[in-house]
């Protein structure tokens, strides 16, 4: 285990939540549903992700996005692309199918050629890409940085639909 996710594990034993639904205790900005099935590392994720206005939902099973979404909005979908059973292609399918307008952002572990060999280029082309293996301060940030851009877009075109 890397030092930064220890370090995050003892902040969170420290500050301890019981649901899996974690509010920053400000207006939410956005709210996002995470889903990964290392269930430590999405709460790890989830708090930091939460601690900057953002209204965050975790679950281990892709699933989630059928049931989850059906009795709330959101407005970002972060989930992990290589899970036992099901992969994040099948969210994005999902969602692609059933849903409209909510962008799917992924993280994984893979290397840049096992998200070649999973991902077609239009995919990549088109979704964000976090890769786990550069640290979870890494994956925070670069979640942070993509809901702050994609908030600033949607208020931006809020006020030109006025």
């Amino acid at each position: 285990m890397s030092r930064d996710m220890v370090k995050a594990l003892e902040n969170i034993a420290q500050n301890p939540f019981v649901t899996s639904s974690v509010r920053s205790g400000k207006q939410s900005k956005c709210s996002i549903l995470m889903i990964d099935d290392d269930y430590e590392y999405l709460l790890i994720l989830s708090r930091f992700v939460a601690s900057q206005s953002v209204q965050v939902e975790i679950d281990t099973e892709w699933w989630a996005v059928v049931n989850k979404c059906n009795l709330s909005t959101f407005d970002l979908i972060v989930c992990d692309l290589n899970m036992p059973k099901y992969n994040g292609m099948d969210v994005l399918s999902y969602v692609n199918q059933y849903l409209e307008d909510i962008p799917v952002l992924f993280m994984t572990s893979l290397d840049e050629l096992g998200i070649r060999a999973m991902l077609p280029d239009k995919i990549r082309e088109t979704h964000p890409i976090i890769c786990k293996s550069k640290g979870i301060s890494f994956v925070c940030n670069q979640i942070q940085f993509l809901v702050q851009s994609w908030f600033e877009e949607r208020t931006m075109k809020q006020k030109e639909s006025q």
